[in-house]
């Protein structure tokens, strides 16, 4: 049987019999399917944080793992103007303490954007953190793991930065966004080709390149994570409200 690789037209005198009709829907649909998956985004996972629970596999529509350290803990049911249902992470009176949910394992390939809403209480003595993180160190906070995200640390910059780590090594950019206490922000990361874009707001502040800013491997495992640790004996708190993960069609878990 002849097989073609252009998408097909009859042609005058041409016996349309089963395998020719056969090879003929084969061939245009192959075509079609080339021109058309690349473009299709789809949402393979969203959280708008509107039940109550706070135990792990729980949280959330997604059942969100939660990591607790010293006296961290999670709170849910807020609601304020605009943000009618959201839980909070909290960090208790002992420094160094910790609070974390993550969810999902994802190569870095097969996601395309990433979306979550937060809102830092205080901007002194705590670090905020949210993004893709490598999977194998998501406890880990302070921008000492690999991965993609945004980051808070009161010694470091008074903005948000955006943070692109692999094998250790680490590009940080500010954002020149102010970071404000009771504030709601939405922070995306988008790809763009082989490069990283970071919005805050929607509007676009930094690009990290593939060529120099240390992203991750293609295969490289991640998890999605909010967290938040205070290096003082206040009470610190990270109030988040929606996430939002977007990839190709054919986009596999691992």
């Amino acid at each position: 049987m002849t097989i073609w690789t252009d998408p097909r037209t009859w042609v005058n005198g041409e016996v349309p019999d089963e395998d020719v009709f056969n090879v003929h829907v084969r061939d245009n649909m192959l075509h079609l399917k080339e021109q058309i998956v690349p473009q299709v985004n789809n949402v393979i996972l969203a959280d708008e944080f509107m039940g109550l629970s706070v135990e792990t596999g729980e949280i959330g529509a997604l059942g969100w793992a939660v990591t607790l350290t010293g006296t961290g803990g999670i709170a849910a049911g807020g609601d304020v103007a605009l943000h009618p249902g959201f839980g909070s992470l909290t960090t208790g009176t002992t420094s160094g303490s910790k609070s974390i949910i993550d969810l999902l394992r994802i190569k870095y390939q097969d996601w395309d954007e990433v979306a979550f809403i937060v809102s830092p209480n205080s901007i002194g003595a705590v670090h905020y953190h949210v993004g893709m993180v490598d999977f194998a160190a998501m406890q880990n906070m302070n921008e000492d793991h690999d991965g993609v995200f945004f980051s808070f640390d009161s010694v470091q910059s008074i903005n948000w930065r955006s943070v692109t780590r692999n094998g250790g090594t680490k590009t940080a950019k500010s954002t020149g966004v102010l970071v404000v206490a009771g504030s709601f922000f939405l922070l995306e990361i988008k790809k763009k080709g082989t490069d990283l874009e970071f919005y805050v707001n929607g509007v676009l502040k930094t690009t990290h390149v593939s060529a120099t800013d240390n992203l991750p491997d293609a295969a490289d495992g991640q998890t999605a994570k909010f967290g938040v640790t205070n290096t003082t004996t206040a009470n610190k708190q990270f109030s988040y409200d929606f996430f939002r993960l977007i990839g190709q069609l054919g986009d596999r878990f691992n």
